[in-house]
């Protein structure tokens, strides 16, 4: 298993390319929080926490490059990540 998840931007053709990686999502799984790692023209926006029938569960702003967001209060299970409405990653939630 990946401690961390990626998110990366892909050209019109669908190639990913690792020079335009926007989050970090660590750890991955996690129980306690997770920590959002990102560019800083990021710092201000808004992100969503949705589980797999896309109920939004939380949300927040990313205050900081590397913010903590508690997940404590989750259950376990696959949940999305969805900055601005346009950047989306994912992370599963452990006890």
């Amino acid at each position: 298993t990946s401690d961390f998840a990626l998110l990366f931007v892909t050209d019109d053709l669908g190639i990913e390319s690792n020079n335009n990686e926007i989050i970090t999502l660590f750890p991955n799984p996690a129980s306690e929080q997770i920590i959002i790692s990102s560019n800083s023209f990021l710092i201000g926006a808004t992100f969503i926490i949705c589980d797999m029938r896309g109920i939004q569960l939380q949300t927040g702003k990313i205050t900081s490059e590397n913010d903590p967001v508690i997940i404590s209060n989750l259950p376990s299970g696959f949940y999305f990540l969805i900055v601005d409405n346009e950047y989306r990653c994912n992370f599963l939630k452990s006890n």
